[in-house]
Order: C-alpha cells, then structure tokens, then sequence
C-alpha cells in the first residue's frame, strides 16, 4: 500500500511514496501504521489507498466469525486522531475473498481510501470504484478524482405568455 502526501512547503505537489504494510496478524498491526502516524503534524492533502487488512464494521464482512469492534484497530484509533474519512464507493461491498465456495466463503471489505479533510476539498466528487476481481483475492480499487459531471437532460418548457410577444413569430420563423 501506498501513502501519497501531496504537499510539500505548503504547495501542492507529488511527494516521495511512504509505504504501509498492514499486517494480518493482529500483534503486529498497531506498528504497521506507524508510516500514517507520522503524518500527523501536516495540514496537507493525504490519500491512504489500498489494502488495510482490517474491516471497520459488521456491514464489512460476509461468513467467519462475527466482527468485534475491536477486530478494527488500530484503524479505528487512525482514522479518528487523524481526521480520516472513508471515501464511499461504487461496486459490490466485498473486496476480499477466501475463494472458498459455500458454506465456508468468507468475504471482506479490506481495501478502501481514507482521504483527509484537506484531500477531500481538493477532489469532493472523487468516486472509488470496486473493480470485479480476477485471478486474485482482492478485487482491484479504481479512484476517479474528477469524474465528469452529472448532467441531466434539461426539460424543455413552454411559456404561454411567448405567444404573445412581439417577436415570437420571427423566433419560430428563424429557428
């Protein structure tokens, strides 16, 4: 996994990568995020993008043993002092799989985005995508910064008092 910081003397600008390697043992987790601990005296943007081998909620996990609130730390405890925010996403809820089949399938949403405030101001309608996985356990993660805008068809709408203007036969006329 990949930190991004992307500010450097107040400007914006793309900073040398940190990286992170959230381990899956639970002993071994609390020092795996050290790299983002480090970045909390910055009032930069920060994008934390990728497997964090952690789930933060029930919704999070399909089959094995019931979540615990503490399954989720230290990211529970990062997320907060940081300021962090979970960036929504589009696709199925699960990015992780045991490829077992029933009834011992076990799924997981292990990656996700954790952007700060300052992040977010910059990209407010990035989008994170759930890609389908293929020939791997987790699925792929596709971050779209600036999708294109959404634009709905404009109704067309007919005033009556039009026909009564002075020019109203010449703008048909013409059109």
């Amino acid at each position: 996994m990949k930190i991004h910081q992307t500010c450097i003397h107040g400007k914006l600008a793309l900073a040398p990568d940190l990286h992170l390697n959230p381990s899956p043992y639970k002993p071994l987790r609390s020092q795996s995020w050290d790299p983002v601990r480090k970045l909390s005296n910055h009032n930069c943007p920060i994008l934390v993008i990728g497997d964090l081998n952690d789930i933060l909620s029930s919704s999070e996990v399909l089959g094995g043993k019931p979540y615990e609130y503490n399954d989720g730390e230290p990211a529970h405890d990062i997320i907060n002092t940081q300021g962090f925010i979970d960036l929504d996403y589009k696709g199925y809820p699960y990015t992780w799989s045991n490829k077992i089949t029933a009834p011992d399938n076990i799924q997981k949403r292990l990656d996700r985005a954790l952007v700060n405030s300052e992040w977010l101001f910059l990209f407010p309608e990035a989008v994170l995508s759930h890609k389908v996985a293929i020939g791997s356990d987790h699925c792929p993660l596709l971050l779209n910064s600036q999708p294109p805008p959404h634009s709905s068809p404009v109704p067309f709408k007919f005033q009556s008092m039009w026909i009564n203007h002075q020019d109203y036969k010449s703008v048909v006329n013409n059109s």
